[in-house]
């Protein structure tokens, strides 16, 4: 099927033909776009399997109650998460396009969608307390439990969409570094820190680590949406028209004076209007030789595998204790 659409589409036959090194190079600009994503997704789901750990270490109706609310959590969440994540692509291609207007709308939207779907949730999670477990067990220890963390968190689904939303549409804007920063210290400086203290110490069990969880859901929310309410949107416009090549990105010299001559300064000269090695005068960097790309990427293919391996083994070895 996709060989054939490569086929008729007018759009496919204006694509590049086939393989090329050109794939391999300049993967810069991706990996750094990546990493902070990656961190932004992985230090949430890393805190939630945390807290199934710790729960198992109270007790067995504890675990069980939590990888059941952890399911519902999940079930919940992926259909605002599914919004979140077409909103994000929507935002990014239309700063891309140089559409700041089309941008910010498809913001809102994102947010108003997320949120609306999230509240028809909490009220069938709220309706359902009581009988949802028995999707799971039939075990009456763990349905009391779960029914007391489902009214506790039947509020926490919306706040828990609305982060997810913003996060998305930050990702969107091409500042996944906010994002990371951000997940990290919400989850491990306010989540945990408040979670497992009221675990433990608190004895409240799984529901401490759910009060740490909205604490900390809480405050992403909040600082998304103002991050996002003060955002410069022509500038993120701009950014990301030079990530997609559509606009270069030239440093003009301020004058102090208008009869003063202006100065620009291209991205492949210096000060002096030379040429800068490695880099030609539109801006664009020489591209690497064959032999070169293959032991840049080979290297990198070779940590991947490396940290895959590392994954393995840890499983491994955490399987093998319980």
């Amino acid at each position: 099927m996709a060989y054939l659409g490569r086929r008729v589409s007018a759009l496919a036959l204006c694509s590049p033909e086939g393989w090329s090194w050109e794939c391999l190079d300049d993967w810069g600009s991706y990996i750094r776009l990546a990493i902070p994503s990656m961190i932004m997704l992985c230090a949430e789901w890393w805190t939630y399997e945390i807290g199934c750990f710790l729960a198992g270490l109270i007790s067995e109706v504890e675990l069980g109650a939590q990888s059941v609310i952890y399911q519902l959590a999940v079930i919940c969440l992926l259909f605002p998460l599914g919004i979140s994540l077409a909103g994000s692509v929507r935002v990014g291609n239309a700063l891309g396009a140089g559409d700041t207007d089309q941008a910010k709308l498809s913001a809102k939207l994102t947010m108003f969608c997320a949120g609306a779907v999230s509240v028809c949730f909490s009220v069938l999670v709220g309706i359902l307390k009581d009988h949802i477990s028995y999707v799971f067990t039939y075990d009456e220890q763990i349905r009391v439990m779960v029914a007391r963390i489902m009214a506790f968190y039947s509020p926490l689904l919306l706040l828990d969409a609305l982060s997810a939303a913003s996060s998305s549409v930050i990702r969107g804007l091409g500042k996944q570094k906010v994002g990371a920063i951000c997940n990290i210290l919400g989850y491990y400086g306010v989540c945990l820190p408040i979670g497992i203290p009221l675990m433990f110490a608190g004895k409240l069990g799984i529901m401490g680590f759910w009060i740490g969880v909205l604490s900390c859901v809480s405050l992403q929310c909040l600082f998304f949406i103002v991050y996002l309410l003060k955002m410069n949107w022509m500038k993120a416009t701009e950014e990301a028209q030079i990530r997609a090549g559509v606009q270069s990105n030239y440093i003009d010299m301020d004058a102090s004076s208008p009869y003063e001559e202006h100065i620009e300064q291209r991205p492949g000269q210096d000060n002096d209007g030379a040429e800068v090695a490695g880099v030609t005068s539109e801006g664009m960097k020489v591209p690497l030789d064959h032999r070169t790309l293959l032991m840049w990427k080979g290297l990198a293919l070779c940590v991947m595998l490396v940290i895959l391996a590392l994954g393995v083994v840890i499983n491994l070895r955490l399987t093998n204790l319980t």
